[in-house]
């Protein structure tokens, strides 16, 4: 059964052509579209600004 963890996406991030993500080190870096990575998370789009 996989379970999936809630994600958060900050919109403004979609201004980006491309966008840094991580996985833990710094030698596991890459670049990816904004809007790939919000349709490969399933992320929830939310403000954290006010």
């Amino acid at each position: 059964m996989a379970r999936y963890i809630r994600a958060f996406f900050d919109p403004r991030l979609t201004k980006f052509d491309l966008t840094w993500a991580a996985a833990g080190t710094p030698h596991h870096v890459f670049g990816i579209a904004p809007d790939v990575l919000l349709r490969i998370t399933a992320a929830q789009l939310s403000d954290f600004t006010s």
